[in-house]
């Protein structure tokens, strides 16, 4: 049965009625399209609540976001890994309120560099980075970020 089939069949979804149009993420107020998927304006009926679902937008996200500069970060922060344990990859939250050098690294045990991630200036923001510790041994490692006067560090387990 092709997709556009299966949309609006059943009333008594749970999922009618129950989205939002709007929502605050991130100190900043974001408003979905005044269209969903297929060009019908939403919500439908008008004056109603919009229905729950990927559909509503075709990539599944909200839109127009209002004051783009009022989703930077207030502070510097450096985020727990995730995963944590990991095998073999993890990802590295950092937020940055300001643009900035960068540094990231990884340290053993012992405190020494066994890699550098990130060494290069980073725009203000919310940002990611992957490790693929493949070629590492299991064990605690370290890491650091320094950011201008900003320095934190975290720990993290690779079980193989």
């Amino acid at each position: 049965m092709p997709w556009p089939a299966l949309i609006g069949n059943s009333e008594s979804s749970p999922c009618i009625s129950a989205g939002v149009d709007s929502l605050l993420y991130l100190s900043a107020w974001h408003h979905c399209p005044p269209y969903d998927f297929y060009g019908i304006s939403r919500p439908y009926p008008i004056e109603t609540t919009p229905d729950m679902g990927a559909c509503e937008h075709p990539d599944g996200w909200v839109n127009d976001i209002q004051n783009p500069e009022s989703v930077l970060p207030a502070s510097y922060e450096l985020n727990q890994n995730y995963p944590n344990p990991f095998n073999p990859t993890t990802k590295i939250n950092y937020e940055l309120p300001i643009t900035n050098d960068v540094n990231l690294s990884v340290y053993n045990l012992l405190g020494q560099k066994v890699v550098t991630l990130v060494n290069e200036q980073k725009k203000a923001g919310y940002h990611q980075v992957a490790w693929d510790a493949s070629g590492f041994a299991s064990g605690i490692y370290y890491y650091r970020i320094q950011a201008g006067e900003f320095q934190d560090v975290k720990k993290m387990l690779l079980l193989k």
